[in-house]
């Protein structure tokens, strides 16, 4: 029975992903068609568009990506030809096992079949989830990855969990911060009992996978593309400050400095973008204003939740 439920609610993940994926949304948008294209330059030349020979970093048109998507991409365009539906298939496809993997880990933390069930469901039918796996989006193999390794690290295999952990990388530029902290955040909550003089050849993998990140974010394109979605980065910011601080009818003072300083208008900016992700306004009611990120007039989140 229990299987029979399941397979009820991956059919109905997949039916919410995959009816109509052509055409609804009803064309692609710029980052979707670049995805198709490098993919297909990939699968037919070994090289991205921009000619780099098998990249740990795509150089596209007007800026550089992190490469996972379109690997992933490149074989569905191989065999189905650089079509629409083969564009977004790969990340419909993550998009319901995202939904199983859940499955899996809340069974598994919880040993209750019943609430792992209703957390598959609930994904399953989650406006943001469905919404970004019918199109060449980052977020969802970043988001399989995630429960991919977390499901690894609390069935006690940790070294084999650093995989799909490092892989995030090679998805989308905020798992080079969220990830680590993640990951530690596992390691302080279980702490386990790691043997690394033992096996510390083990890490050998994840380390080779995870050094051409390294080396584009230390060196290469990835600050580059990371800077591109910083605050510290934005002029706005930047433009307000000088505004108010040179206004004629403000009288610079000691006073003013303090609350008008890049420090204080950073930090503002942080926690207002913070403090407006967790608004119920966001996440149940109107979800985010850019239609490519939501369903119009809906939530992020079921009221559900």
């Amino acid at each position: 029975m229990i299987n029979i439920i399941l397979v009820g609610i991956l059919s109905i993940a997949a039916f919410f992903r995959l009816i109509n994926l052509s055409s609804l949304p009803i064309s692609l948008f710029g980052d979707e068609i670049d995805v198709g294209y490098q993919a297909w330059s990939l699968i037919t030349t070994g090289r991205d568009y921009m000619g780099q020979l098998l990249p740990t970093y795509i150089h596209s048109l007007s800026e550089w990506r992190a490469p996972l998507l379109m690997y992933l991409t490149a074989p569905f365009v191989g065999i189905l030809g650089p079509t629409t539906f083969a564009v977004r298939l790969p990340v419909a496809l993550l998009g319901v096992a995202s939904v199983y993997l859940l499955y899996l880990l809340v069974k598994h933390l919880s040993k209750n079949t019943t609430l792992a069930l209703i957390s598959a469901l609930v994904l399953a039918l989650t406006p943001w989830h469905i919404h970004y796996s019918r199109a060449s989006f980052e977020v969802v193999p970043l988001i399989f990855l995630l429960l991919y390794g977390t499901y690894l690290f609390v069935k006690e295999k940790y070294f084999v969990s650093l995989i799909p952990f490092v892989f995030t990388f090679y998805t989308y530029s905020t798992a080079n911060i969220f990830t680590p902290l993640f990951v530690l955040g596992l390691l302080i909550i279980y702490r386990p009992k790691l043997n690394l003089k033992k096996n510390w050849t083990r890490l050998i993998l994840p380390a080779i996978l995870v050094l051409p990140m390294v080396y584009n974010v230390l060196f290469g394109q990835a600050a580059g593309r990371f800077g591109l979605v910083s605050v510290f980065n934005d002029q706005k910011i930047i433009d307000q400050l000088i505004i108010k601080r040179t206004d004629p009818w403000i009288k610079t003072s000691f006073v003013e400095t303090i609350f008008h300083n890049k420090y204080f208008a950073y930090a503002t900016a942080i926690g207002s973008n913070y403090i407006t992700s967790l608004s119920p306004q966001f996440l149940f009611l109107k979800g985010d204003p850019f239609f490519r990120h939501s369903i119009s007039e809906q939530g992020e989140l079921l009221w559900a939740k």
